[in-house]
């Protein structure tokens, strides 16, 4: 069986905590298919640990004036991805390091994809290097192009053919110009949606969220939802105690 080719972009002066660590652990114990992970970016010593891990060194790429600068960043992290895996894979799994997951998977359920909500808007009125500008910037283009505007920034993994996704990053020049990744492919290309991502995953939120609801998904092992999702908001110390003690490390 061929393994999934899965990459993460990697940021390491954005860590608040063990994150990597624990997301390649979840990965480790609870996806039931081969697979292999390439880091993109900086390199934290903690991949040594894992065997599965491989590591494509990436420098951040230079921000470009008014524009929201992970897109950018992130779309150039995946033009290395293409350069070095196309020949091998077809497609791949974009996760990040934030994505943790906590019961058992399989292939068919990773590959699915997962909606947030059935229409998105954002904010043009907000600084133009922003997220909520990013975000209405490619609601405006989706609609200009006669797509649908569903919501796909799940904090899930989301599947990408490298042949489709260079198209869309050559159609609208986004090596220069941010828009939100997930929502310009799986939109243009009209994938097919599946179920909404609250049903298959835990979105930590908020430092409330990281005590309750985390312990009622971690003692459910039979819990649909396989994976959670923190945000900077939500992780803390709690939150980082009780993922380790879960994952055993």
């Amino acid at each position: 069986m061929d393994k999934v080719l899965i990459c993460m972009p990697y940021f390491d002066s954005g860590k608040q905590g063990r994150e990597l660590e624990m997301s390649l652990t979840g990965w480790k114990k609870f996806c039931k298919f081969p697979f292999k992970i390439a880091i993109i970016g900086d390199r934290n010593p903690i991949i040594d640990k894992f065997d599965f891990v491989e590591w494509v060194p990436v420098k951040r790429a230079d921000p470009v004036e008014n524009q929201y600068h992970p897109h950018i960043d992130m779309v150039n992290k995946f033009k290395h991805a293409y350069d070095i895996y196309r020949d091998e894979y077809e497609e791949f799994l974009f996760v990040c390091d934030d994505y943790y997951p906590v019961h058992d998977f399989d292939e068919a359920f990773i590959k699915k994809y997962y909606y947030l909500q059935p229409n998105f808007i954002g904010d043009l009125s907000k600084p133009n290097f922003t997220w909520q500008h990013d975000l209405a910037k490619t609601s405006r283009l989706l609609k200009k192009d006669g797509k649908r505007t569903v919501n796909f920034t799940t904090h899930f993994p989301i599947l990408f053919n490298f042949d489709k996704l260079k198209d869309v990053f050559d159609k609208y020049d986004m090596y220069t110009h941010s828009y939100v990744i997930e929502n310009i492919y799986c939109n243009y290309y009209n994938v097919e949606i599946s179920e909404q991502a609250d049903s298959i995953r835990l979105g930590v939120w908020n430092t409330e969220d990281s005590g309750k609801k985390l312990d009622e998904l971690l003692n459910n092992p039979n819990d649909k939802r396989k994976f959670i999702a923190c945000s900077t908001k939500g992780f803390n110390q709690t939150f980082q105690n009780k993922l380790c003690k879960y994952l055993g490390i």
